[in-house]
């Protein structure tokens, strides 16, 4: 088995569909679409036992440093927005249907996938990053230990397992 680089998603699933590739990685919305021209699901990553830092914040601790009270006003209305999202889905899933032109039951498969993979607490896990930091390519870069570069200050009350 060999592992391609092919490029975005419309490259990666064109080369699905011309049998260039036995698999790929693909979003929630383009699931729904290739399920129906008779492609299968493999794997959902979210189901898998394998922890991985998916949608998370990212900036320089220079930022957080010299401008804490924006970051912290940022985090603040990322976290109610997933709330927001996570419990209203009729706005939601309008929001969703001007980027993605599905018939509502297929947009509402979408949401519940994306609903799914957004955790509340945007805070990676120390596994997940460990994950990240192992795929680096060069050995300091893989010595770097994921309690450092997680910030969980914003989020008082909680840990880090």
């Amino acid at each position: 088995m060999r592992l391609l680089q092919i490029g975005l998603t419309l490259a990666r699933l064109a080369a699905l569909q011309g049998r260039h590739v036995h698999a790929t990685l693909l979003s929630p919305a383009i699931v729904v679409e290739v399920q129906k021209i008779g492609l299968n699901v493999l794997a959902d990553l979210t189901d898998l036992d394998v922890e991985y830092a998916h949608l998370t914040l990212v900036t320089k601790g220079s930022l957080i440093h010299e401008n804490r009270p924006f970051v912290e006003r940022f985090v603040k209305s990322y976290v109610e927005a997933i709330k927001y999202y996570r419990s209203h889905a009729e706005p939601a899933m309008a929001y969703l249907r001007r980027f993605i032109r599905l018939p509502d039951p297929d947009l509402r498969k979408v949401y519940e996938s994306l609903r799914k993979r957004i955790r509340e607490e945007p805070i990676p896990t120390p596994g997940g990053i460990q994950t990240i930091i192992k795929s680096l390519k060069g050995q300091k870069e893989r010595e770097i230990d994921p309690y450092r570069v997680i910030d969980a200050s914003f989020f008082p009350g909680l840990s880090l397992k």
